[in-house]
């Protein structure tokens, strides 16, 4: 499988769109059948950036999963010293993005993946 960029492909501070702070624990899968936990530091409609990830993460791609709804698959544009920064294979829309973030806050108050 191929390896994940070591940098940012667009450069570190530079966001395809604004990002909201999120820092609560979610599941991803990285192409096997196991789901693992991470912190979700940010997320906007265009991707995520994951921290607390084992040293080494070389995958291209992850499903994010969070508390209702579908897993989303999502692209790894660049990994580095345990944090990972992603891209939505398909962009959410802002509604989307509203949901995913309840969900998140609903997990996070229910302790269901933390």
């Amino acid at each position: 499988m191929a390896s994940a960029p070591s940098f940012p492909d667009r450069g570190i501070g530079r966001r395809v769109a604004p990002r909201t702070k999120c820092n609560v624990m979610i599941e991803f899968k990285d192409g096997g059948s196991q789901w693992h936990r991470a912190l979700l530091a940010d997320l906007s409609t265009a991707g995520f950036r994951l921290t607390g990830m084992r040293p080494g993460f070389d995958r291209a791609s992850i499903w994010l999963r969070p508390l209702e709804g579908e897993p989303m698959p999502a692209k790894v544009r660049w990994s580095r010293e345990g944090s990972i920064g992603c891209e939505f294979l398909y962009p959410l829309d802002q509604q989307a993005e509203a949901a995913l973030r309840d969900s998140i806050r609903m997990s996070d108050k229910l302790g269901a993946v933390a």
